[in-house]
């Protein structure tokens, strides 16, 4: 699973981030694919909350790759693939 991460200015995280977090969580535990690791995750999540108030800001390497420069260019080179995968195929995007 891929670390929260918060494009907010701020170093706290947003409640829908939290949320999404939470749910997905949740989704997984229904869905059979929950193990032991995530448990223990969410446990020490909740720990963390109930002691401090709230969940740790991130440390400053989560942003990382976040920029929205990187995230563009992440996004060319993935519709310029799929654009050529398509071309090949005769269809359209």
């Amino acid at each position: 699973m891929e670390p929260l991460r918060c494009s907010a200015m701020s170093d706290a995280l947003p409640n829908d981030a939290i949320e999404a977090r939470a749910a997905d969580w949740l989704a997984r535990q229904q869905f059979e694919s929950w193990n032991e690791a995530d448990a223990k995750k969410l446990e020490a999540w909740l720990a963390e909350k109930d002691r401090l108030g709230r969940v740790a800001a991130l440390p400053a390497a989560a942003r990382d790759g976040l920029s929205r420069t990187i995230q563009f260019e992440a996004l060319e080179k993935f519709l310029l693939a799929r654009s050529a995968e398509a071309g090949r195929r005769g269809r359209a995007l």
